[in-house]
């Protein structure tokens, strides 16, 4: 974005938990400016406003009409994605919808359709791949530094939101669990590394299905998860890499890691993307031990980075890398985990792997 380029505005459509990391995160980026937000609770509206510098509207439908907006990052809860990004489609809005996407392959579909005959842009989280640890992973794997890669395992797991949330059941929901939380993460990562999924298997599990909250306000409640708490998926790729995944809300403390490839010259330990100062380990036949690589010049993680590569492709007319066609893709594994029984689902949808950034104009982008 050149400098006399004017900053892309946005609307922000949900004030709750999630809303702050948004509002911080976009601050981030000199071509994203927050202009107002809106949410069913007009206090809470203007409490956040007040708190950011920004104009509350009285009601979703009016922040939709505003003509000063150009995409509004839909934070509702997951159960009203769909629908709210429906109306501001229709409203003539491109959005950016938080995770998941939508409750189901189907729903997703009718967005898309939406988005489509209304000629506006739908994109969708998660966008972790576009961070510069990921993006140096991808260069990396690409560039042969593995060999050709055979085989990747990721493993997320922590002991569930009910040890941090002050309204944990949602994530235990019949259409949530895990690998609705989660699972979305290490999804992106491996259409990002190795393009579509041809075939998933999925094994959902209750591992501990009475959950104890843990939150001041909650302190000692119970309640029983409605959905596995305990997934485990073996993905086929369409280039034949054979990924191993779990995503848990069982598990208090573990050392396996977050993504690691398996190629036939070596291996590579791709870091947390999220931590202060993430790292890439790699081993290759010829190492006799762990070379550390720091990530290539460019955008740390951050809570809309997403909306920043949307904003890039609607000012330079590109195709964005987080469009939602790819996440209605990653929705379709989704959906197996709802099943309390081991399922195998060849995949009907499709989606092509995002074009990387070169390290050139990947620089540019820094933080």
């Amino acid at each position: 974005m050149s400098n006399t380029q004017q900053p892309t505005r946005i609307g922000i459509l949900g004030c709750g938990n999630i809303s702050g990391h948004y509002f911080e995160g976009c601050a981030k980026f000199s071509n994203l400016k927050i202009v107002a937000c809106a949410d069913l609770d007009a206090s809470r509206a203007r409490a956040v406003a007040e708190k950011y510098g920004v104009e509350a509207e009285q009601s979703p439908d009016s922040l939709a009409a505003r003509d000063d907006i150009e995409i509004v990052v839909n934070l509702t809860v997951p159960a009203a994605h769909a629908e709210t990004s429906i109306r501001l489609l229709e409203a003539g809005k491109n959005v950016y919808c938080e995770k998941p996407f939508a409750l189901s392959v189907s729903e997703g579909e009718k967005v898309l359709s939406v988005a489509e005959r209304q000629g506006r842009l739908i994109c969708s989280a998660p966008a972790n791949f576009l961070a510069a640890i990921c993006q140096t992973a991808r260069r990396l794997v690409d560039s042969g530094a593995v060999g050709r890669p055979v085989a990747a395992t990721s493993f997320w797991a922590n002991r569930g939101p009910e040890a941090w949330h002050s309204a944990p059941e949602s994530f235990y929901a019949a259409s949530a669990g895990p690998m609705w939380d989660t699972g979305p993460y290490p999804l992106a990562d491996v259409l990002n590394y190795f393009g579509a999924i041809s075939a998933a298997t999925v094994l959902p599990f209750s591992g501990i299905p009475e959950r104890e909250c843990l939150h001041p306000a909650l302190e000692g409640k119970k309640f029983i998860s409605q959905s596995p708490t305990h997934v485990v998926a073996l993905l086929e790729t369409s280039t034949g890499v054979l990924v191993n995944l779990t995503t848990s809300f069982d598990i208090r403390a573990h050392r396996v890691p977050f993504f690691e490839i398996y190629g036939t010259d070596g291996t590579l330990n791709v870091g947390m993307f999220a931590a202060s100062s993430p790292v890439l380990l790699l081993k290759t036949r010829t190492d006799s031990d762990w070379l550390e690589i720091k990530p290539d010049t460019g955008p740390a993680y951050a809570w809309g980075i997403g909306v920043h590569e949307m904003a890039l492709a609607l000012t330079e007319g590109t195709e964005s890398r987080v469009h939602a066609r790819r996440a209605l893709h990653l929705l379709e594994v989704m959906e197996c985990a709802r099943s309390k029984q081991q399922c195998r689902q060849v995949m009907r949808t499709r989606a092509d792997r995002p074009q990387p950034f070169s390290q050139e104009s990947f620089g540019s982008l820094g933080v």
